[in-house]
Parts: structure tokens; C-alpha cells; sequence
């Protein structure tokens, strides 16, 4: 049968990923601020170092954080911001990233996402007073009431993105490494808007059909060397 079995096998392997990394893009094409995932990979050699004898193998998965198409509106809680900018949430015990969104008042008076996150100001999070009629944000991050300041979104990049782990609608985690600091944007908050997916829907499914016949290749590959193996089996038993 030889060693091609395996070569065929790593390269399903490695479209079976791929599949799975174009699906989670596709499934979040409409999802707010989406940030989309391209997939590397490489070619091993064998533990032996033999050239004819090699294995595809992914090198890295990497979130492709440049910034989504920005739509206007036209809601004053509706926020996106310029790219690199995060605005810092309160996910559970911990501090969590989400690239802008909708925001909504809770019944307690704290301003959260639209997945029930208290959004955090630069002194916790932010407390709207009672009997408040009207909330807006400045280009700055400043949280307006009633035409008077009550705080200012703690807005914050990362000197090394990469590293940030993605939990459920878009939440980012620092793991402790990805040198958060204050944005050194000028005017970083977009109020009245929402930044898109930059998941391309037409873009993403061309390539998860392309990917999916070289799975499929890959695959009838497997399936002719399994079947030469039998064929191989079986002259030799008759010849015993």
C-alpha cells in the first residue's frame, strides 16, 4: 500500500479543519463586529525526515481583525468603533472586549451588550441616575444624560491581538499577554452605528465549496488505496 495513505489522510485531516473554521465564518456573516478566522498550513515531514514521505498539517489558525463594513442606524446606543478599538466589558467575575454593538439600559440603571453584559466605565460600570430621559455617547466615549456627563467608556487595543481568545457573540478575553492599554484613537466611539462582519457570505461559501471537494478528493483517495490494499490481499491469499 505504501506511505500515500497517509499523506492522503493528513490532507483530509487538514480540509476536515478547514471546513469546520469556514462554517463558524459563515455561520457569523450577520453577526455585529465578527471578526473572521483564516486558517495556514504546512507541509511536515516524516519523523524520519524522508522527503517521500510527507504530511499537510495546519500552522496556525489566526483572526483576521480587519474592520467589517460600518452601517448607520440611526439607534444612539448602537455603537461601532474604529478599528483596533475595544470597549471593555464585565463578563461574570472577569473583564471581558467586544468590538462595539447595541446597548441597553438594565432595570439596576447599568448600561449593558445586548448579550446582558454590564458595559465598564473608566470607574466601573457605568450608572445611569434615575428619571433619565435620553442617553448618548460622544465621539470620545463620553456617556451623556440628560446633557450632562456621567462617565466615559473604558476604551482600550491591544499591542498583541493574536492572542485573544473568543468566547461566545463576539467576546474577546485577554489570557494576560495581549498588552491592553488605553486607545490612542482621537474619537474612537461611532454612535448611531454598527459595524458588520467582515465574513465576506459569497467570499466564504466559494471557499467552503472548494474546500469541500478537496476533502471529497482526499477522501476517494483514502477510499482507492484501501481498496488496492483488499484487491492486494486477496490475489495473495489465492496464490497460498
Amino acid at each position: 500500500m505504501g506511505n500515500g495513505i497517509y499523506t492522503a489522510l493528513s490532507g483530509a485531516l487538514t480540509g476536515e479543519h478547514r471546513l469546520d473554521v469556514l462554517s463558524h465564518n459563515v455561520a457569523n456573516i450577520n453577526t455585529t463586529a465578527f471578526k473572521k478566522i483564516r486558517s495556514s498550513f504546512e507541509e511536515v515531514l516524516g519523523p524520519s525526515k524522508n522527503k517521500e514521505l510527507s504530511f499537510a498539517n495546519t500552522a496556525r489558525d489566526v483572526t483576521d481583525y480587519t474592520a467589517g463594513p460600518i452601517i448607520s442606524t440611526g439607534n444612539p446606543l448602537d455603537v461601532a468603533l474604529v478599528e483596533g478599538t475595544h470597549l471593555a466589558v464585565r463578563d461574570g467575575n472577569s473583564t471581558a472586549y467586544v468590538r462595539g454593538g447595541t446597548l441597553s439600559l438594565l432595570p439596576s440603571g447599568r448600561v449593558s451588550t445586548i448579550n446582558g453584559q454590564e458595559v465598564l466605565g473608566e470607574d466601573g460600570p457605568i450608572q445611569i441616575p434615575p428619571g433619565v430621559k435620553t442617553i448618548t455617547l460622544g465621539p470620545t466615549g463620553e456617556v451623556i444624560a440628560d446633557e450632562a456627563s456621567i462617565g466615559r467608556l473604558r476604551l482600550v487595543e491591544f499591542s498583541n491581538p493574536g492572542v485573544l481568545l473568543e468566547s461566545s457573540g463576539g467576546t474577546l478575553k485577554d489570557p494576560g499577554n495581549a498588552g491592553a492599554r488605553r486607545t490612542q484613537a482621537v474619537a474612537p466611539v461611532m454612535a448611531g452605528y454598527l459595524e458588520s462582519s467582515n465574513a465576506k457570505g459569497v467570499e466564504n461559501i466559494i471557499e467552503m465549496i472548494t474546500a469541500q471537494r478537496h476533502y471529497d478528493a482526499m477522501s476517494k483517495v483514502i477510499q482507492n488505496f484501501s481498496n488496492i490494499e483488499k484487491r492486494a490481499a486477496k490475489d495473495i491469499a489465492g496464490r497460498a
